[in-house]
């Protein structure tokens, strides 16, 4: 089972599940970093999280950093939540210091879900089959981030992280259902145009 499992039927699955862990590590890095006293290393990633995202703080989750040394995630804004100047990932308000995630909250959601979702994939379908489900479906799991995302941008009105976490959720779970079928479908015909060899 396992041999099976390890096989060459499962290595553009296991490509996947490599490729979003590392984008998943990449956001979560940052503030667990800060907060440790690693600003350093914690701007690095976050500067290597920039072309991801706008990183805007009222659309963020931070780790939050109470007084007594307890830890949790939430708003990074809120109402007396001031910015510190010397860094500008790092708030402080009655909660304690929060320090900002390296995506906001609704990529943060697509990326872990992403996650989920390739995690949940061998219990739905076949590693290996590169049909992916109908166009359709996708189109109506991210509906709710382009309706969500779209009215917010035009200024209709200013959505909630708690809206920006479920919507991001739902698409990044429909993305891990087409990614994999499309990898398994595009390397062999990659490797065939440009290596001269299938599969």
């Amino acid at each position: 089972m396992i041999r099976d499992f390890v096989g060459s039927n499962y290595n553009y699955y296991a490509l996947y599940l490599l490729l979003v862990l590392l984008l998943n590590l990449l956001y979560l890095a940052p503030p667990f970093l800060a907060a440790s006293g690693d600003a350093g290393n914690a701007h690095i990633f976050y500067m290597a999280d920039a072309p991801l995202c706008h990183q805007l703080p009222q659309r963020s989750l931070c780790l939050i950093a109470a007084p007594d040394g307890s830890r949790s995630v939430g708003d990074c804004i809120q109402q007396g939540t001031q910015g510190l100047n010397r860094d500008r990932y790092v708030f402080a308000d009655s909660r304690g210091l929060g320090y900002e995630f390296g995506v906001c909250a609704r990529d943060t959601a697509i990326y872990l879900f992403m996650l989920v979702g390739g995690l949940a994939y061998p219990f739905v379908r076949r590693v290996d089959d590169d049909n992916a489900p109908p166009l359709w479906l996708f189109v109506l799991a991210i509906l709710p981030t382009a309706v969500d995302g779209g009215g917010q941008f035009i200024g209709l009105w200013e959505s909630t992280n708690a809206v920006r976490l479920a919507t991001g959720a739902l698409a990044g779970l429909a993305v891990a259902f087409y990614a994999i079928p499309l990898l398994y479908y595009f390397i062999p015909v990659a490797k065939k145009a440009f290596l001269g060899r299938g599969g």
